[in-house]
């Protein structure tokens, strides 16, 4: 996930990383990465976290 902020030099990124805390259930998240980087932004400041590792899967090749 990222997060952009306008400037008057173009876009520059703010947060990079996981949404949340909680992969399997974002109603059981503790830290709403995302959510608090927007407010942060929103009262015009900067993101306390600017980076999470993001957890994803990868992609797998079958061979045909």
């Amino acid at each position: 996930m990222y997060v952009l902020q306008k400037t008057s030099g173009g876009l520059e990124v703010v947060y990079i990383g996981a949404i949340d805390d909680n992969t399997e259930n974002a109603d059981a998240a503790k830290n709403k990465y995302v959510e608090a980087a927007i407010d942060a932004l929103i009262k015009g400041q900067k993101p306390a976290v600017n980076f999470t590792k993001a957890i994803g899967c990868t992609i797998k090749w079958k061979k045909s």
